[in-house]
């Protein structure tokens, strides 16, 4: 969790929320991780992290979890930038749709000496 929390401190107009947000919503960022690892493991190299929140959202309510994940989507983007914090390698999993995905790029190859061509 540091890793994410340092980095939206570090960005915080990439993320729709701020830090206080991951650290309350923790679990949900370690479910889409699992979710996401699965996908990557099955060979996918793409697919929408909306799609994965949806997934999240009907399993819990199967599950009959009182803790059902209320989110709305403007968490994706934010979901999806956390995982590529802890996976840098995994850059390129998502399409990047708001006007900073340039940004957003440069700051995990600042972070882990990276190169990412646009």
């Amino acid at each position: 969790m540091a890793e994410v929390v340092a980095f939206v401190r570090l960005y915080p107009a990439l993320f729709s929320e701020g830090t206080e947000w991951f650290e309350l919503n923790w679990h949900v960022v370690q479910a889409f991780e699992a979710v996401t690892l699965g996908l990557i493991n099955k060979g996918r190299k793409h697919y929408s992290s909306r799609t994965i929140l949806e997934v999240l959202r009907h399993e819990s309510h199967l599950r009959g979890a009182e803790d059902n994940f209320k989110l709305n989507n403007n968490h994706a983007p934010d979901l999806a930038r956390a995982f590529v914090v802890l996976y840098p390698a995994q850059v390129d999993f998502w399409e990047y749709r708001r006007d900073n995905h340039y940004e957003f790029k440069q700051a995990i190859a600042d972070l882990t000496n990276l190169t990412f061509l646009e």
